[in-house]
């Protein structure tokens, strides 16, 4: 079994959100039972808090499922258990460097197959939950389909 994880700052809007929209789309393709999915901070802020009411809000809106979540912070026993890590931004690289440094080359961002975008930005900040909601779709597809070749 695979695992992969995502990341953001708090672990209450983007990385928890990718959890939740790769989740569905394993279970589309019929690799769920093949991956194992979870999402984290890179800072201690939202420790313990649930997924942000109006990112829960976008998530309902588009039709996907938010499982039971608490915010929880990357360790180094996590850079041990995953094999791919997901960041979000530029930000959350030069802290997942800073905190667990990448030797063995699992973090990437999460727009790695979209040239079209960026960074997904952080909706707390710009309240465009649903822009986030679509891009991360978007991405994440495009990972999952390179998930089906390896």
């Amino acid at each position: 079994m695979k695992r992969i994880a995502f990341i953001c700052h708090g672990n209450i809007c983007r990385s928890p959100a990718a959890e939740f929209i790769m989740r569905e789309i394993l279970l589309e393709r019929g690799m769920d039972k093949e991956f194992e999915v979870d999402s984290l901070a890179t800072s201690f802020e939202e420790i313990g808090n649930d997924v942000y009411p109006p990112m829960k809000a976008a998530l309902a809106k588009a039709k996907i499922k938010c499982y039971s979540h608490r915010a929880r912070r990357f360790e180094k026993g996590d850079y041990d258990r995953f094999e791919l890590v997901f960041y979000m931004d530029g930000h959350n690289r030069r802290v997942l460097e800073f905190t667990h440094p990448d030797t063995a080359h699992k973090y990437h961002p999460v727009t790695m197959f979209r040239s079209d975008i960026a960074e997904i930005e952080d909706p707390w900040y710009s309240h465009r939950y649903d822009l986030v909601v679509t891009q991360l779709r978007e991405c994440l597809a495009a990972i999952a389909e390179h998930l089906c070749e390896l």
